[in-house]
């Protein structure tokens, strides 16, 4: 009896340690599982935006620049992409004239051109079509990611983009793309300031979702080329750090107002949304330099493209 007593109390502490181990190990779970949601859901949420009047976006109209918390648009953009199942990019350093859909930060080309049909059909894919030759559409699909083509920089998800290239010798100024996505709707890309033989991501203008049964075959295209224009080296120098540019006037003329252009872009060249920013520089004196805020400026992911002298300032202004 002794004995069978013994055994029954051993099993008894051995099943009671059983049970802690697994009560245990439960909890661990739990709390390492609401860890990681928390730090999903600080990721994902949106900050508060600061509107900056010296730093305008020029667009679809020119919209008020707004700059996010330092860090905080790259984990947004990086949750989103994790949602998707979208991994990170590999970047590299491309040819435009190579450039591959997969290579863009944020974009999922469609199967095919129009969005519609299998990926491992034998069928060709059908083409998009602009009414103007001068532009090439390379690839539509979807985005995730900042908003950029109204200067709000809000995240998204699944918004339909295009990817046009310039194939003309001169900058595309402004250039309006119109798809009849179906029997009723449209779907708008607005492009500013794209470089002569370069290849940029344009969002659609308002956000419209990216669906398999939109239909992008051809796109009724409104254009306006310039000359390459000149980024007024012999006059001026830049110095350029993340929200600010400086100008150095190194001319021995004054001006009243310069206009510094300037886009983002990705490390394979790809220029990312339509929208191009524009920082004034005022009351530039001879030999003197100015300081102006860029709240979209970025050292590694903008390049300045176009720079504009406004007015040249006269005795007459000056005394003024």
């Amino acid at each position: 009896m002794k004995d069978k007593k013994k055994t029954g109390i051993a099993i008894s502490i051995v099943l009671v340690a059983v049970i802690v181990i697994v009560a245990v190990a439960i909890l661990l779970r739990r709390d390492k599982a609401a860890d990681t949601s928390d730090r999903r859901s600080s990721g994902g949420a949106a900050s508060s935006h600061t509107t900056d009047a010296d730093d305008t976006a020029v667009g679809s109209g020119d919209a008020s620049s707004s700059s996010r918390e330092s860090g905080e648009e790259l984990d947004i953009l990086e949750s989103l992409l994790q949602e998707e199942g979208i991994s990170e990019p590999t970047w590299i350093e491309a040819d435009p004239a190579t450039l591959s859909t997969d290579d863009v930060q944020g974009f999922v080309p469609a199967a095919n051109a129009n969005g519609d049909g299998d990926a491992d059909s034998a069928e060709e894919p059908v083409q998009i079509t602009l009414s103007d030759n001068r532009l090439q559409a390379e690839g539509l699909g979807r985005y995730a990611g900042s908003f950029l083509e109204d200067g709000s920089d809000e995240a998204t998800e699944n918004v339909v983009s295009l990817l046009v290239k310039n194939n003309s010798d001169q900058m595309l100024q402004v250039g309006e793309i119109t798809f009849q996505v179906n029997d009723s709707e449209t779907a708008t890309f607005f492009v500013t300031n794209l470089p002569a033989g370069a290849s940029g991501l344009v969002l659609e203008s308002n956000k419209r979702p990216y669906s398999e049964e939109d239909s992008y075959t051809y796109g009724d295209t409104v254009a306006s080329f310039i000359d390459s224009p000149s980024l007024e080296e012999d006059k001026f120098e830049i110095a350029k750090e993340d929200g600010k540019l400086t100008l150095k006037n190194n001319t021995e003329e004054s001006y009243e107002k310069i206009y510094v252009y300037y886009k983002y872009k990705q490390r394979n060249g790809t220029y990312m949304g339509g929208i191009t920013y524009r920082t004034p520089f005022e009351n530039v004196a001879a030999g003197s330099e100015v300081e102006a805020v860029a709240a979209h400026f970025r050292v590694e992911g903008s390049e300045i493209v176009d720079v504009r002298i406004q007015q040249v300032q006269t005795p007459e202004s000056e005394s003024e």
